[in-house]
């Protein structure tokens, strides 16, 4: 008489594999919340920057006259960064417009979208 197989041991073999499987669906999935979770953080501090900038431009000195020329000459209008003399250093367009070093590496100009063929390092007080 043949012998009847247990379902309970073929079963069995299957349970580690189905774990493991799901356990490294697991890991996949909190690996693509974490990334989720700093590019949600890095958006938000970007937006907290823009903000920033925006309240201070609004800002009036106290002879009545706007800062707002003061502050967007020392401030990168793409990534909003304090010019300085490194990475973000102040640099002109052939168009007129400006940005740091690190945003200036675009082919068309952010602001009126004509071909950036020339750029000049300008140096600020």
């Amino acid at each position: 008489m043949p012998q009847k197989k247990d379902r309970n041991r073929s079963s069995g073999s299957l349970l580690p594999v189905v774990a493991g499987v799901l356990a490294g669906a697991a890991v996949v999935a909190a690996s693509f919340f974490a990334a989720d979770m700093v590019e949600e953080g890095a958006a938000k501090e970007k937006s907290k920057k823009r903000k920033e900038v925006d309240e201070e431009v609004d800002a009036e000195s106290d002879d009545g006259e706007s800062d707002k020329s003061k502050i967007m000459d020392t401030v990168c209008p793409i990534c909003f960064y304090n010019y300085d003399d490194k990475k973000h250093a102040a640099m002109a367009f052939n168009c007129g417009h400006t940005a740091c070093r690190a945003c200036s590496e675009i082919d068309t100009c952010y602001a009126c979208r004509k071909p950036v063929t020339q750029r000049l390092r300008l140096y600020l007080n």
